[in-house]
């Protein structure tokens, strides 16, 4: 980011018109592709020498220009250096060299700080919600379409923020400590209320007849969601479902964007869709938990018997041939494809043991899964160097943690959701990880059978989101 200007530049100076002191160099002359400059040049012109050794003898102006013109550039950058920056305590001041998109015309209303977080968000968190970045990727696709529309842009600056507040946490400590800079102090401020922002706008969308219908309003749920899962991962995200699911089940979309763009909405409602699924069978596995009265024998056996088929289907399904038939944006190296097939093999197994004690709450003796743990161990430790895929699989790790016996295993299971932090920043890792401390503290107090934490977790009083 250009540094800020000590005063008006020596050429808006020159041409007598205001210069607007933004950075060096400042947008009047960059605009007019102008050099720039803090004080009036030197000029070299042709004379003759009055003093010294030299006296008496004429020199050529051009003679050695080339060499002068570089040497008046360095000077200018040093100068430059000299009016740059005062000293700023905001956190627009820290910036790394963050990748900067081509801002399109219509971006012009947009303050810096906007800027700031739309690039923010453009570097760190496009790639934080996908496996591989590319420059197809969907959730870039959504920084146009927020230009044009308040609620998306709202919920996209309320993102980043939040993730860049979040980077001053630690593992251990997830509330801001007193002496926190005044830049990640701004940050929070900037984050509730883009946050408030985002809301707010939404909520007016929604009763809006038309602007309910526009497909960014699918897009903004979308990222509440992931906003959710940075600032905890629990309660909000299922409100936003639902209310997903309705607005699904209840509009038609405008195809008012182009075909690209179209395609990343059609992308995101089916991975609402999929959650919106997977959370409703979540409510029938708490539905099942507070039945009080025992299931008829015939209920029973034909539940048991969809519960072993599906088992016998999850371990069928080959992870290595989903993996080299996954349709990607590029052509995937063998190194990439070993990990989506360990990724694909990590909820595979995750998914085994969660169905194993479905199965164990109907049978009399909990199934001893020592194996299958081990074997889950074993592959998310196999992950662990790969930044790209460990980001993804936090539920595999908490199924795992569920399963521990062992202070060892349990150890490292700690160690995988912080090594998951240090990778996202999601708040989310941070209070799996205290549940799942919290179980194994209850367990060793009370000597629960393995097979009850498939109900104890419906009993959290939150609904938590582990991706």
């Amino acid at each position: 980011m250009d540094p800020a200007a000590d005063g008006p530049c020596y050429t808006c100076r020159n041409r007598r018109i205001q210069c607007d002191q933004t950075g060096v160099p400042c947008a009047k002359c960059e605009k007019a592709g102008l050099e720039c400059l803090d004080k009036r040049p030197f000029r070299w012109v042709k004379g003759v020498a009055i003093r010294g050794r030299m006296q008496g003898r004429m020199y050529d102006a051009n003679k050695d220009a080339e060499a002068s013109h570089a040497k008046r550039r360095a000077v200018m950058k040093s100068n430059a250096t000299k009016r740059g920056p005062k000293k700023r305590e905001d956190h627009f001041s820290d910036t790394k060299s963050l990748p900067i998109i081509l801002h399109d015309p219509s971006t012009s209303h947009l303050d810096r700080k906007s800027h700031y977080y739309i690039d923010y968000f453009n570097d760190r968190i496009c790639k934080l919600f996908i496996v591989y970045d590319s420059n197809r990727n969907p959730i870039r696709s959504l920084i146009p379409m927020g230009y044009q529309d308040p609620v998306l842009m709202k919920a996209l600056l309320a993102l980043a923020a939040r993730h860049h507040v979040n980077t001053g946490h630690s593992f251990h400590q997830t509330e801001l400590p007193a002496s926190s800079s005044l830049q990640l102090s701004n940050a929070n401020q900037d984050a509730l209320l883009f946050k408030h922002q985002a809301m707010e706008a939404l909520s007016y969308s929604l009763r809006d007849t038309e602007s309910f219908k526009k497909e960014t309003t699918v897009a903004s749920i979308f990222l509440l969601i992931f906003l959710d899962l940075l600032e905890s991962g629990s309660d909000g995200w299922n409100f936003h479902l639902q209310g997903a699911k309705n607005l699904i089940a209840s509009t038609f979309f405008h195809s008012d964007s182009n075909q690209e763009l179209g395609q990343t909405i059609e992308e995101i409602r089916g991975f609402i869709i999929k959650q919106i699924d997977l959370w409703s069978l979540s409510t029938q596995r708490d539905n099942l938990a507070e039945t009080q009265s025992p299931l008829d024998e015939i209920s029973t056996t034909t539940f048991r018997a969809e519960i072993k088929s599906l088992i016998e289907m999850i371990g069928n399904f080959d992870s290595y041939n989903w993996a080299t038939k996954l349709q990607q944006s590029r052509n995937p190296s063998p190194q990439e494809i070993l990990g989506l097939c360990n990724l694909s093999e990590s909820y595979k197994l995750g998914a085994q043991l969660y169905a194993g004690r479905i199965l164990d709450a109907l049978a009399e003796e909990p199934a001893n899964q020592n194996d299958l743990v081990t074997e889950l161990l074993g592959v998310i430790d196999s992950l662990r160097d790969d930044k790209a895929i460990f980001k993804c699989i936090l539920w595999p790790i908490f199924v795992a943690g569920l399963e521990c016996q062992w202070q060892a295993q349990r150890d490292f299971v700690i160690s995988c959701i912080e090594r998951f932090w240090d990778l996202t920043n999601c708040l989310n890792g941070v209070n799996a990880a205290k549940i799942l401390q919290d179980y194994w503290q209850k367990e060793s107090s009370t000597g629960n059978e393995r097979m009850q934490w498939i109900f104890s977790i419906g009993e959290l009083g939150r609904d938590w989101l582990w991706i």
